[in-house]
């Protein structure tokens, strides 16, 4: 008998899963992304961009726990980690942001609207923004209400 998807499954926030065969989940991630964004409250952030990394941890329906058949065979069938990061710098490319918590809350929605996703976990970090800092930022964990 088939196992049941992790969208029939009580997911929450409190499982902090990604990877978990039981709950029918893989991970797809990005870390560390690197890329220039027009971001930060201060005059001098709004007139150059400046460097971020971005790390995005998906957990994912994974069809071929309950159905070994099921393997994704094409690009169409999986969450293409090249596609999450076309998702970031299309974001950032299109406006000033003001804060990392904004640009980690629109990351994480738009990854929790792709089929299958169901729990995002998204790191946005600044590492120029504090000259005695490795850098800053803020890291968030969003889950789809099914």
């Amino acid at each position: 008998m088939n196992k049941p998807l992790a969208s029939k499954l009580n997911v929450t926030p409190e499982t902090n899963v990604f990877a978990n065969a039981p709950a029918g989940l893989m991970h797809v991630f990005v870390h560390d992304y690197k890329l220039m964004a027009s971001i930060g409250i201060h005059p001098h952030e709004k007139i150059n961009k400046q460097s971020i990394i971005v790390s995005v941890d998906l957990s994912i329906e994974d069809n071929a726990v309950s159905s070994p058949g099921d393997v994704p065979q094409q690009i169409s069938d999986v969450v293409c980690y090249e596609n999450i990061t076309n998702l970031i710098s299309d974001l950032v490319e299109l406006k000033h942001i003001d804060l990392v918590e904004q640009l980690a809350e629109e990351i994480a929605q738009l990854c929790l609207n792709l089929s299958r996703v169901t729990l995002a976990r998204v790191k946005v970090a600044k590492p120029d923004a504090i000259e005695t800092a490795g850098s800053v930022g803020v890291t968030i964990e969003r889950f789809k209400t099914f």
